[in-house]
């Protein structure tokens, strides 16, 4: 025995490092991600016992014991566990210790700071290799790879002394946990000390943000950082189609369509004004293989009828679950109660019909487990049909057999299959006559390895015609088979079952075409604009434009000559009006802003229209000044960029409602920005900053007015560089991460008794 249990414990340590990466836990054990540590262990107990080589003498029983062995110690260490969540993957090479290299003294620069050269602001975090977040080529291989089609993924990609990296690696250990935990993975990647997976990823500057999703790299781009961004980026990234429209005229069709696609109904009936949650959108992502999912705004005025057919019009809203029943839910949420382990507790526990069909080979995996031994083993009971009208009453009768029945013996589990669909299943199971019109056969498998199988015939062919007699039967039956009474009649190995809901050869082949020419689209993109740091791309580039434009001009197509009235080819055309040699000075001194931002004065009329309307919005408002409104349009314009304003904007001159703006107990100070809501009678305020300086690194936060603090969200390196002692430089810095705030409602209000007037 001793000998034996030694010999199991060598070939765990043989097989640890190769198989560890394609194994998971979960399945293994059969446990889901909410189990508690009891349930674990009681689950491996079982396992270890049944597949235990001195009891077990079947064929792959050693490798088996051994995957159960593996399962253990990942789901029973806590950090384990929490990498294999994120990552899908263990590493069994990496020191999980994050032992201090520095001999427990920390990095010699921890605290040293930068941030009063105003140019630099960063602290050193320490040792990057113990960054729990950090992602390994072995990790981005075995586990964010194939993760990644049921959970996208977010890399940031920093290196050594890059100071860039160093600002953004703080906002991103700012927003990392918010989006974890709504289901998005999250992870950095150090190309100085993973070089490899820098090619993989086809970065090659730093930082930079990619994102991971089905396998393909997709990059975030340059701009503002804030956790709204990343959020509409991701989000962006999800297939089209994930969510279905719900409403009066398809409602019906929506839930009854369960039968074809062999999945439940996940229905989001919502009372929120607002798009679908990006936590509902991410579940669907996740579950979309064994769910369909739809949405239903309550408050829309063609969803009455559905609000009524399921119970909640005009109730709060709720995720309800439908199977075969489709006037009644089998499970449901309330909308308010949604958090992301309610929300994927809901899905796991409803992956499957009460009555599913084997329609691939995943299924018949899941609903029949492997148990090799007698005791303990899980049955599968499988009613054979034809696809036929004429078949569908045996369907229907047997399902209803199934709602009627809280359980079975030996754990059975019913499900039937089409023989159209798989011939090739059907044809290997012994004895299968379908001939009789008037009855079809029942099969019970035990699944013991693999598709190795024992099969038995229930004797009692399934007529539908008397569900109380046929239910004795059939658990009679079973009762048999448990006693050693009726035996397992047959020994084989069954084929692989045939993917159902795949799609047709020449999708595929189209789909594969496509997925080809993205591969080699991104290769080339990477090749001409990130290779910047390759002096042979670089010569190559250099080479093809200068024989490019070599061609053009031998052919006549690029024109070198001087321009239409002999000035060259730079002089500026003339206006109809002659007003092309004007131009403000103040516009020769300084570039245009990108996206340029002219503010509309609100004038008294729309002012009191919004106040008498009271609509339940926000309206943000710029208070400026004559001599300082041009200055501050064109600062706004740089701060904002590409954002998407949510809400009109707006400006009010200080010099004509100064009356007006004191009433708001407000201090003076051009440049502040009043998001105001006049539904609510209250009001946020965004104060503007007047430092020439950079905001100190110790405080990577700043202070906005009336409440908390607020990320610095901006991606270093990427603005333009101007004077220094421009006072207006950083007037407008974090706006656009307290319009974020001001959507999340995180912000102070201040509240008014009425709205002052304006004259």
């Amino acid at each position: 025995m001793a000998n034996i249990y030694s010999s199991l414990m060598l070939l765990f340590l043989i097989f640890i490092n190769c198989s560890e990466s394609s194994l998971n836990p979960y399945k293994t054990l059969s446990v889901s991600k909410s189990s508690s540590q009891r349930e674990i262990k009681r689950a491996y107990k079982q396992l270890a016992r049944e597949w235990h080589p001195d009891k077990n003498q079947s064929p792959g029983a050693q490798e088996k014991f051994i995957q159960i062995q593996q399962a253990y110690e990942i789901l029973s260490d806590e950090g384990k566990k929490r990498e294999y969540d994120q990552f899908g993957y263990v590493d069994p090479h990496e020191n999980r210790q994050n032992q201090d290299p520095f001999g427990g003294h920390g990095h010699p620069f921890q605290h040293f700071d930068f941030g009063s050269h105003g140019s630099f602001n960063f602290k050193f975090q320490g040792s990057r290799s113990s960054d729990g977040r950090r992602v390994t080529l072995h990790r981005y291989q075995n586990g964010i790879l194939p993760q990644s089609h049921e959970k996208p993924f977010l890399l940031l990609v920093t290196g050594n002394f890059c100071f860039q990296c160093m600002n953004l690696e703080g906002v991103w250990a700012d927003v990392a946990p918010e989006l974890e935990s709504l289901g998005v993975g999250m992870g950095t990647v150090n190309i100085d000390m993973d070089n490899r997976i820098s090619s993989l990823l086809g970065v090659r500057y730093r930082p930079a943000i990619v994102a991971i999703i089905k396998e393909e790299v997709r990059n975030y781009g340059q701009g503002t950082v804030t956790l709204r961004k990343l959020k509409e980026f991701v989000d962006g990234l999800l297939p089209h189609g994930l969510i279905q429209e719900v409403n009066n005229n398809n409602y019906k069709e929506f839930l009854a369509s369960f039968y074809n696609e062999n999945k439940p109904r996940v229905l989001l009936y919502s009372q929120s004004p607002e798009q679908v949650s990006f936590m509902f959108r991410l579940a669907a992502f996740a579950f979309q293989e064994h769910q369909t999912f739809g949405v239903a705004m309550a408050k829309d005025a063609n969803t009455d009828q559905l609000g009524k057919h399921i119970g909640l019009w005009p109730r709060e809203g709720a995720i309800l679950v439908f199977k075969e029943n489709v006037n009644d839910s089998v499970d449901r949420l309330e909308e308010k109660a949604v958090t992301r382990d309610a929300l994927h507790h809901l899905l796991s526990s409803n992956k499957n019909l009460i009555l599913p069909r084997l329609s691939s080979q995943a299924l018949f995996e899941e609903l029949c487990p492997e148990s090799p031994l007698v005791l303990g083993r899980k049955l599968c009971v499988v009613q054979i049909t034809m696809a036929t009208p004429e078949h569908e009453h045996f369907r229907l009768s047997f399902r209803q057999l199934v709602m009627e029945t809280p359980s079975w013996p030996h754990q059975a589990t019913l499900t039937y299959m089409l023989y159209d669909r798989q011939q090739e299943v059907a044809m290997a199971m012994e004895d299968l006559e379908l001939t009789d019109e008037h009855s079809v056969p029942i099969a019970v498998i035990w699944r013991q390895n693999g598709n190795q199988v024992r099969l038995a015939w229930v004797p009692d062919r399934w007529e539908g015609d008397n569900l109380p007699g046929e239910r004795r039967a059939l658990k009679t039956f079973l009762y048999a088979l448990y006693d050693g009474t009726a035996k397992f009649t047959h020994k084989l190995v069954l084929p692989q079952f045939n993917d159902e809901n795949a799609p047709a050869w020449y999708i595929q082949i189209m789909n594969g075409l496509m997925i080809t020419a993205k591969s080699w689209w991104a290769e080339i993109v990477n090749f001409l604009y990130r290779s910047t740091g390759d002096s042979s791309s670089l010569l190559v580039i250099v080479m093809g434009i200068y024989m490019l434009c070599f061609m053009l001009a031998f052919l006549g197509l690029l024109p070198l000559g001087k321009g239409p009235e002999g000035d060259g080819p730079n002089v500026q055309q003339r206006q109809p009006n002659g007003q092309a040699e004007q131009s403000d000075q103040a516009t020769r001194q300084r570039p245009a802003p990108r996206g340029g931002c002219m503010l509309k004065e609100l004038k008294v009329g729309e002012y009191q229209t919004m106040v008498a309307s009271r609509r339940n919005m926000w309206h943000l408002v710029l208070l400026t000044r004559e001599r300082t409104k041009e200055e501050l349009f064109y600062r706004l314009s740089r701060e904002i960029g590409g954002y998407r304003l949510p809400f009109p904007f707006s400006c009010v001159s200080l010099d004509r409602q100064w009356a007006w703006y004191r009433a708001l107990n407000l201090e003076s100070e051009d440049g502040t920005v009043i998001a105001l809501r006049m539904s609510k009678k209250h009001y946020c305020v965004f104060s503007p900053s007047r430092s020439s300086q950079r905001p100190h690194s110790a405080v990577r936060r700043r202070h906005l007015h009336g409440n908390g603090d607020a990320l610095d969200g901006q991606f270093v390196g990427l603005e333009d560089s101007e004077d220094e002692r421009d006072e207006w430089r950083n007037t407008f810095q974090g706006l656009t991460l307290w319009l974020d705030r001001l959507q999340d409602g995180e912000l102070y209000k201040h509240v008014v008794e009425e709205w002052p007037d304006m004259v």
